[in-house]
């Protein structure tokens, strides 16, 4: 009990005398009661010896049984493992939890004892001495961070944390292990010391936070600990977000992130080890998914302006501006930054000067290229994956414009063309029944999740439909798709399917093949089972090559389940998909930014709230936030059901999702139909509100209707139109 502790009566006696200095004898209680020996003793529960699992950082991430690793566990049974009563010794330190003062002291103390606790710990033969980490973090003193009393032992754990990993992996190992018995306990850590990151750096922006910042260095490590190859985190990626960034902070940091990369690319080698500018999209862990989306979108601008005309601007008087095209520089697939660079040097030697004292050089511009897609709307699958195939892979990841035949509206840069390209491309190939590259998980008649159709055989149509995939995420287009999570793991996580893929999928599908593992060789041998497998059509498949003549066995059951359940989620196909999307889009690109949650976000969005999505308009052009026919369209918006709100989402934005962010990302504004010549002459009630998504932000075209009927049926309507609703 707590009560029993030495730690717990020295601190009865503390908050007793909270405001006055300690007594000599209380102060020598004190520090032998935070001596290890102490701590250890004292919170130990007996009888605790255990098998517990850990990473091992020495053994390919692989989890070990550590009663059976003589490396982790002495055969002393005083240097056992052992648990902590957690506890008695949170009642134990919860005498001085509401005592300024009394933690104040206490923080001394701790860094008096353990400012060197990394050697100690190194040094120690007792393994179990790295529980003093969780042992002390119990203290209330880290959390407050905010003072710099507190700040002293924080830096102190970051010391002790980094030399251990550096110096003793085994012991590391053992805290590792610790962690993931105790996800609440590794929340803690980490919490401790994002909070110590913002309380220190936030308010200068962190603009001046050195890459060799240790509150920044123990948060990059225990991030590593989270997220292994072989595990899915102790905790989500959300727990290392800096939730107080704001967005023009965000962008700051996003600018110092583009001006560093260009940096890179024009500096010679020789001074490419000259230190950059600190910015936290290098370290984009700490990140929400809405920034790191803009991180990922200006690495997509980058690649994109990487090809292109030069564009050289001269001034003629006072305002007048002339541009001179360059040639482009020739194709090539594989530019390298060096060859790119000698082409501007090129284009500008030999560029033909006007010879005109009044023309000054001002400005050099990259024009970049675009491909363009001529789209058929009765035939959108077979048009946009015709496009695909056409075009050089140098050309794929040029700006894309999308032109809809026989339409007057393009798109680019996420432009409405564009977006509904891709909404009725996947529309129709996800419709049931219709191009069978899909199919429905569960009921078909219910279900509205889909998965890769096991039995669909053109591959090369998958890579084209993966490359569209990727074409749209490089141009920055995210729409709303009805796939599960295991589509967003396979899409930043480079690992083949297994019986725990076909889990997400198919639960009793998934159960029943693994069962196979439990029967006996008799049993096997008796169902005389091969390694092929039937398919939809009744067509019989190996499993392998020769799979045919080969009879399942003990000794080839897993390799069999493994195998059966690569078909069943059709692994095959998968591959087909990601192959074409990362001839478009490298999977370093997103892996660098996403873990696999995070890209489901993206796509997903956030929440629905209606009356965040009205509050983040502007209103231009003559409306206001008080114009009467805005009170009318948002008293309508509000009475529709859920679902009509969706689809009004859809057919103002592209997409039926939250954006990751909120609302305001998108910068939505709402002008008359046509500025404050409303209507371009037509009555209003003869109009339908439009959808301009051509800019950089989203216009609502609504029209100055004269009553709330007439707006009624006429957003109804807008709403029931799924093609051609964009300006």
């Amino acid at each position: 009990m707590a009560s029993d502790s030495r730690l717990g009566k020295v601190l009865q006696v503390q908050r007793s005398r909270d405001g006055t200095e300690l007594t000599a004898d209380l102060h020598s209680k004190l520090v032998q009661a935070l001596s290890p020996s102490s701590l250890s003793s004292d919170f130990r529960v007996s009888n605790s010896r255990r098998n517990f699992h850990y990473v091992d950082t020495e053994n390919n991430d692989q989890h070990v049984d550590a009663e059976d690793n003589d490396q982790y566990v002495d055969t002393e049974d005083d240097d056992q493992y052992f648990d902590v009563d957690l506890d008695a010794l949170r009642e134990a330190y919860h005498h001085i939890a509401d005592k300024d003062h009394a933690l104040k002291q206490m923080a001394k103390e701790i860094h008096r004892v353990y400012q060197d606790l990394g050697k100690f710990l190194c040094q120690s033969t007792n393994r179990n001495d790295v529980r003093l980490f969780p042992i002390l973090l119990e203290c209330p003193t880290f959390d407050r961070v905010e003072e710099e009393w507190s700040r002293e032992i924080v830096l102190d754990l970051a010391r002790a944390l980094l030399k251990l990993n550096e110096e003793d992996k085994p012991k590391f190992d053992i805290l590792r292990a610790w962690w993931y018995q105790k996800p609440e306990l590794f929340e803690r850590i980490v919490r401790v010391f994002l909070k110590a990151l913002q309380c220190w750096h936030g308010p200068d922006e962190y603009l001046n936070i050195s890459p060799e910042d240790l509150y920044l260095k123990t948060l990059h490590l225990l991030y590593e600990i989270n997220f292994t190859p072989s595990s899915e985190g102790i905790i989500t990626a959300k727990n290392f977000y800096l939730q107080d960034l704001q967005d023009s902070v965000a962008d700051k940091h996003i600018d110092i992130y583009v001006r560093n990369v260009s940096s890179r690319q024009s500096l010679a080698a020789e001074h490419s080890a000259l230190v950059k500018p600190f910015s936290l999209a290098d370290y984009p862990f700490l990140l929400p998914v809405s920034i790191k989306w803009k991180i990922a979108c200006e690495d997509f601008t980058t690649a994109q302006n990487s090809k292109g005309w030069f564009e050289m601007h001269f001034m003629q008087g006072p305002a007048r501006l002339q541009p001179v095209l360059l040639p482009p520089p020739p194709p090539s697939d594989n530019r390298s930054e060096i060859d790119r660079e000698n082409v501007v040097e090129s284009a500008v030697e030999n560029v033909q000067f006007v010879p005109c004292h009044a023309y000054l050089p001002t400005l050099l511009v990259i024009v970049p290229d675009e491909i363009g897609f001529e789209i058929d709307r009765e035939n959108v699958v077979e048009s946009a994956i015709e496009n695909v195939r056409t075009k050089a892979t140098g050309e794929i990841t040029e700006i894309l414009v999308t032109h809809f035949i026989n339409d007057s509206a393009y798109g680019v840069n996420g432009g409405g063309p564009m977006k509904e390209l891709f909404q009725l491309f996947f529309d129709e190939l996800l419709e049931p029944g219709k191009h069978h590259v899909f199919n429905r998980i569960g009921d078909p008649t219910s279900s509205t999740t889909s998965w890769f159709n096991k039995d669909f055989h053109d591959l090369d149509m998958l890579k084209a439909i993966g490359k569209l995939f990727g074409l749209m995420i490089y141009n920055k287009v995210v729409i709303t798709l009805p796939f599960p999570d295991l589509f967003y793991k396979k899409l930043v996580v480079d690992l083949v399917s297994s019986t725990e893929d076909l889990q997400l999928l198919e639960p009793d599908l998934a159960r029943s093949i693994q069962s196979l593992s439990q029967l006996s060789e008799e049993d096997l041998k008796a169902m005389e089972m091969t390694f092929v497998v039937d398919d939809s059509s009744g067509k019989t498949k190996e499993l392998k090559e020769g799979g045919d003549a080969v009879m399942v066995t003990k000794d080839n059951v897993k390799e069999y389940i493994e195998l059966l359940s690569r078909y069943h989620t059709a692994e095959e196909q998968v591959q087909a998909f990601k192959k074409g999307m990362m001839q478009v889009t490298p999977l370093t690109c997103l892996q660098k930014l996403f873990k696999w949650e995070e890209m489901e976000a993206l796509f997903l969005g956030g929440e629905y709230d209606w009356m965040a999505f009205e509050g983040s308009f502007r209103y231009e052009q003559g409306y206001t936030r008080e114009h009467r026919v805005i009170k009318m369209f948002w008293d309508v918006f509000h009475s529709l059901q859920e679902e009509e709100k969706r689809k009004f989402l859809r057919f103002f934005t592209g997409a039926t999702h939250v954006p990751v962010g909120g609302f305001g990302v998108i910068g939505p504004r709402m002008w008359p139909m046509d500025g404050e010549n409303d209507c371009r002459g037509g009555p209003p009630e003869d109009m339908r509100p439009e959808a301009n998504t051509c800019q950089n932000y989203l216009v609502l075209h609504l029209p100055m209707y004269k009553c709330k009927e007439d707006l009624e049926i006429r957003l109804r309507k807008a709403l029931n139109i799924t093609t051609g609703f964009h300006k």
